[in-house]
Formats: C-alpha cells, sequence, structure tokens
C-alpha cells in the first residue's frame, strides 16, 4: 500500500478498505499498510457518528498504545471532553508531519500538524505498543 490509494479513496460510513473508508478505516489500513502495524479490529457495527460507541471501541484497543507526542505513524485521537469524535494518523510530507484523515463529505484530508488543534477540543497522539499483559 502507498500513501496514494489511501488519499484515492472515498469516504464511506462503514468502510474499512477496497478504496472505501472512515476514519477508523482510514487509520486501521494506514497503520498496516503504510507501517507495518498488525491489523486492528474493524468495528463495523459502530457508525461513525456514535460517538460514543466509537469511544467505547477506542477504550476496548487502548492497552496497545501509548500516549506519545506527535509522531510519524501515532494516531491522533480527537476528543470533546472525554469522547473521541474523530481519529487520524501522523504521516510525515515533505519533510513536516501532517495528520491523515476522513471525512464524509470531504474524503482524505491532510491536515498540517500545527492545525491539529482545530479538529477537535483535545487532540492526543498514540504510538502502537503491542500486546500488553
Amino acid at each position: 500500500m502507498q500513501l496514494q490509494d489511501l488519499l484515492d479513496s472515498t469516504y464511506s460510513h462503514h468502510g474499512m478498505g477496497n478504496g472505501q473508508f472512515n476514519c477508523w478505516g482510514l487509520v486501521r489500513a494506514g497503520l498496516h499498510g503504510l507501517f507495518g502495524k498488525p491489523l486492528l479490529p474493524e468495528f463495523g457495527a459502530v457508525h461513525p457518528d456514535d460517538k460514543g460507541a466509537l469511544t467505547t471501541a477506542w477504550v476496548s484497543i487502548s492497552s496497545v498504545f501509548e500516549e506519545c507526542s506527535a509522531e510519524i505513524a501515532a494516531m491522533a485521537c480527537c476528543f470533546e471532553g472525554d469522547v473521541l469524535v474523530h481519529v487520524g494518523l501522523v504521516i510525515e510530507r515533505r519533510g513536516q508531519l501532517w495528520i491523515l484523515h476522513t471525512a464524509e463529505g470531504a474524503g482524505p484530508l491532510q491536515t498540517p500538524l500545527r492545525h491539529a488543534g482545530l479538529m477537535a477540543q483535545r487532540v492526543r497522539y498514540y504510538r502502537y505498543v503491542g500486546v500488553t499483559a
């Protein structure tokens, strides 16, 4: 997989592949295809507008991540209070960090890291560290 494959995709509420992704599906595919991380659960039954279910899904796998500063291959988690509202993936483009994400009506987007604060009340970054005991 190449970055361009993700950029050429379209947004789909339950998209987990085949050129169609929601925000979780795009991060899941990017972590696996671009950075060689294990393929994370789909959470296909979670509708992107159900932020409570999205938060619950995140909590269920958060033990395989650790909080970090923004770095390549980190997941960017956008929170409103304690509710996860959106996710993206930190990538490098032209020597700078960007957040790759996708949204309904817009499709894939690349947001400069310096603008991450505009995406949500709070953005936190998490690196994949594998299974914890």
